[in-house]
């Protein structure tokens, strides 16, 4: 981590060798058909150990000022993963490239934030696993936190996916049939006694 006020960089970055990776790929037949579970209509999973490599890095930028009693923060952060059996073909389920983008504000009692959120396309597909596109996802919060002689309480308002993109998470098994959820407002009240 370097910091040089008001700006953070971090960065990480990864590298595993596996010799008995485990993981889950689509069984297909000998023809290259992906079986189907007959009473499911879903297709059949196969467990598989291999040899693999991950690595990966992510890269976040922060920038912090206080101005006229706000607290702005602003960061941007990178994080790219990849996956690969030793014979060199793509390992399934492995997080696609993204970017994120926040901007926040605190003053007093009020908290408040909005990202943006990019997910690019499965572009390193194993095989027999499908594509899945690229996604955008806009988030935003506002909070108010206090506290009185019974409790401490944040009344707060949130909404994801605000724009309703259809997006379709890259790890999940059943991401053709169960999309991420649409748009979502959530109007909220934590309390602690």
């Amino acid at each position: 981590m370097l910091s040089l006020n008001p700006f953070t960089t971090q960065l990480s970055a990864f590298y595993y060798h596996f010799y008995n990776y485990i993981y889950q790929e689509p069984l297909a037949s000998a023809n290259g058909l992906l079986v189907r579970d007959p009473f499911h209509q879903s297709d059949v999973w196969a467990i598989r150990g291999v040899g693999a490599r991950v690595y990966g890095m992510a890269i976040k930028e922060s920038y912090k000022k206080e101005i006229l009693k706000h607290q702005f923060d602003i960061s941007l952060n990178l994080e790219a993963i990849r996956g690969a059996l030793l014979d060199g073909s793509n390992l399934p389920r492995i997080p696609t490239f993204s970017t994120t983008l926040v901007l926040g504000d605190s003053y007093k009692e009020y908290k408040a934030n909005v990202s943006y959120k990019y997910v690019d396309e499965g572009r390193f597909e194993a095989k027999n696993e499908t594509y899945t596109p690229s996604y955008r996802w806009l988030s935003a919060f506002i909070s108010y936190d206090n506290k009185t002689s019974f409790c401490d309480y944040s009344l707060y308002l949130k909404g994801e996916n605000l724009t309703n993109e259809i997006a379709y998470n890259h790890l999940s098994f059943l991401k053709a049939t169960a999309p991420l959820s649409g748009r979502q407002i959530t109007l909220g009240l934590d309390m602690k006694f």
